[in-house]
């Protein structure tokens, strides 16, 4: 404490006679007080013609170099002046007092700064913070811990966090969005009844599977024997819910139905049959799209669009749709197939890529994910040809270690009908081989390659912002993935048939 007093002390008589202003200097102080710097710089020179190692000298061409008009001022700079090569003779030629006064200077000068740094960081925290962008303002907070009551701001960030994590599960909730309000409640398990919060959904969601399935098992026409895989169905999903409602009757029902049918003779038939077909002909897989099929979303569809089928069959295909399932079943699936397709769809989430959610989008299938990419690591195991369409390219990018941009501008047409920018190819590669240096493309993308993955090359471009459009892999596998939709072109711009014929005859 006692040191520090020194310092302050010989700081604030820093510019008393016979300490470091000596009278000889007054004349270059009026000139500095008058911001007359080139003439105040002379006299200087001047003076160090006849004494070249005066200390005061360097100090007061200090002051000239950094346009400052008093010794004050060099206390209030905003930089450290040890640097500076007028500091550095002054420290070197002054004695022990004037090397503790300037060195004390500096020191004053560099905690100055890192206060308003301190402050800085603190007031964009609490800026943060009353823009309930929490998490950034703990951020804040966390890296000046120890300055003002950050230490109690951040604990106010996170209750305020956990609040309003709280009143939005509850929205979510009330929406009846239980699982997204499951996982918003997790967050804040322990604050408040968020755990009892938890349960209650469990049970809604229980309740509305239950709900779900008993609706897909009712039926309200006759049944027929073209229908007995349907009322199959029905029965072994009604025994997961005979608990609810009139289920125990209809299973009475439904059995006695499939009594007058041999199920296992025909079902094996079936299968005979199909696998009989598969064996025959060149099968292209194509992963299905989920579509939500009521307004609330809790019914999705496995589909595809028919320009997929009609490309592959043009190309002298055999289409086949992989609904998405258990990861256990693609190696029976991939095993059936000849080529594979990874279809559009909903945004890869960004976890895969060591990303946080950067846009407000509900977009996201994590199962979906988690299935195509086990899709394509067993065909990359069996060595098939993977050809990946929009999201798909994107999959497979982030498969092999690359990323992805959440959101661009400028890629959204719309529907996928017709062109609206031009490509430009890569030259030897097999887009530009297909497609000719220059083609017209459709756009129906919000999302697009970042880091690409360094397995493949980038192949086409939009020459307007240079978004990658192509890729081909470079390690020997036959993957290749375009960012736009072939199949929806095929019978309007040239190459995209070609493209189904080249997976079917070269790839």
């Amino acid at each position: 404490m006692e040191n520090k007093e020194k310092s302050q002390n010989i700081i604030n008589n820093v510019d008393k006679e016979n300490t470091i202003i000596p009278s000889q200097f007054k004349r270059v102080e009026i000139l500095l007080a008058d911001g007359l710097y080139d003439k105040a710089d002379e006299v200087l020179e001047r003076f160090l013609d006849t004494d070249p190692t005066n200390s005061k000298a360097y100090l007061y061409k200090l002051l000239v170099e950094l346009k400052l008009s008093s010794i004050d001022q060099l206390k209030k700079y905003d930089k450290p002046i040890d640097t500076y090569y007028n500091y550095k003779k002054s420290y070197e030629y002054g004695n022990l007092e004037e090397q503790e006064i300037l060195n004390s200077i500096n020191e004053s000068i560099k905690t100055n700064i890192a206060n308003k740094r301190l402050s800085t960081i603190y007031d964009n925290a609490i800026r943060l913070k009353n823009e309930k962008k929490y998490d950034l303002a703990i951020d804040l907070f966390n890296v000046i811990s120890e300055y003002k009551d950050s230490l109690n701001q951040t604990k106010e960030c996170q209750c305020l966090k956990q609040q309003s994590i709280y009143s939005s599960a509850k929205k979510v909730m009330e929406s009846k969005k239980y699982a997204k309000a499951i996982e918003m409640f997790n967050k804040i398990s322990d604050y408040d009844d968020a755990s009892i919060q938890i349960d209650k959904c469990i049970e809604l969601i229980a309740i509305e599977k239950k709900e779900s399935i008993y609706k897909k098992c009712v039926f309200n026409r006759e049944l027929t024997i073209k229908d007995y895989s349907i009322v199959l169905e029905a029965y072994n999903n009604l025994k997961t819910i005979s608990d609810y409602k009139d289920s125990k009757e209809l299973l009475t029902k439904y059995k006695e139905l499939l009594e007058e049918f041999d199920v296992q003779k025909k079902n094996r038939k079936k299968k005979i049959a199909k696998i009989s077909a598969i064996a025959s002909g060149s099968i292209v897989g194509v992963s299905a799209n989920l579509c939500p099929v009521d307004p609330e979303g809790k019914n999705l569809h496995s589909s595809v669009s028919s320009q997929f089928a009609e490309g592959i069959r043009q190309a002298g295909g055999l289409p086949m749709v992989i609904p998405m399932g258990d990861p256990s079943l693609v190696k029976d699936y991939v095993e059936t197939i000849d080529k594979l397709i990874l279809s559009g769809g909903q945004n890869v989430d960004p976890s895969l890529y060591g990303e946080e959610k950067t846009i407000e989008s509900d977009d996201y299938n994590i199962e979906r994910d988690q299935f195509e990419l086990a899709l394509l690591k067993e065909a990359v195991r069996q060595n098939k040809p993977v050809l990946g369409i929009c999201r798909g390219v994107q999959l497979i990018n982030v498969a092999f270690g690359g990323t992805l941009n959440q959101e661009i501008e400028g890629h959204w047409q719309g529907l996928p009908f017709g062109t609206s920018h031009s490509i430009q190819t890569k030259k030897g590669s097999v887009v530009e081989q297909l497609f000719g240096q220059a083609s017209r493309i459709n756009s129906v993308h919000r999302q697009s390659i970042k880091d690409l993955a360094p397995n493949f090359r980038a192949t086409a471009f939009d020459p307007r912002d240079h978004t990658i459009e192509a890729i081909e892999a470079v390690d020997g596998h036959r993957i290749m993935g375009l960012q736009w939709h072939p199949e929806y072109l095929v019978n309007e711009e040239k190459g995209n048939l070609e493209l189904f014929k080249y997976l079917l005859q070269e790839l």
